[in-house]
């Protein structure tokens, strides 16, 4: 049988391996509580980044809309674009027609109309400089025969015509 000394250093032993356990046990707890609040806070980071990957989504949603949208005005912008530079090419092409038919008849001949729309588009400063230079034509001044081929009545008789009726007053 055990004597209450050795009864007692077992106890003491036991209670001190007890207690050591213990000790161990409530670091255990502590780090387990450590942990939870890490786990905790983890959560709620990851719960809060959630909410943020949900917001990013939903931006990139309407950014890839935008984008959508602005490739279609874009693409608006550039057909109406296309078509007004074509109107413009057509309206200066009219209007270069025009400038030159003004001077048809007072600078240059009807036969010279073609070439001088083609260098009225090629050149302009070549252009005004070549019609600058050119006299008018004066083909609005209304020419009169002379006295002689008058039929006395201010219109022109062919000299053919005057020896005829020249013939048949004789």
């Amino acid at each position: 049988m055990k004597t209450a000394e050795q009864l007692q250093a077992e106890l003491d032993a036991k209670t001190a391996a007890h207690n050591e356990i213990m000790a161990k046990l409530g670091n255990v707890n502590v780090k387990l509580v450590e942990t939870e609040q890490r786990a905790d806070k983890a959560e709620a980071t990851a719960k809060v980044a959630e909410k943020a990957l949900e917001t990013a989504s939903a931006e990139v949603t309407s950014l890839k809309l935008a984008a959508k949208t602005l490739e279609t005005e874009h693409t608006k912008a550039c057909t109406d674009r296309d078509a007004a530079t074509k109107k413009a090419g057509e309206l200066e092409d009219k209007l270069i027609e025009l400038e030159v038919e003004a001077i048809v008849g007072k600078k240059i001949a009807p036969a010279e109309k073609a070439e001088f729309v083609e260098l009225r588009k090629s050149n302009e400063k070549l252009f005004k400089s070549m019609v600058e230079k050119r006299q008018d034509m004066n083909l609005d001044v209304r020419v009169t025969a002379p006295d002689a081929q008058l039929n006395g009545k201010g219109t022109a008789v062919s000299p053919v015509q005057g020896a005829v009726d020249a013939w048949n007053e004789a």
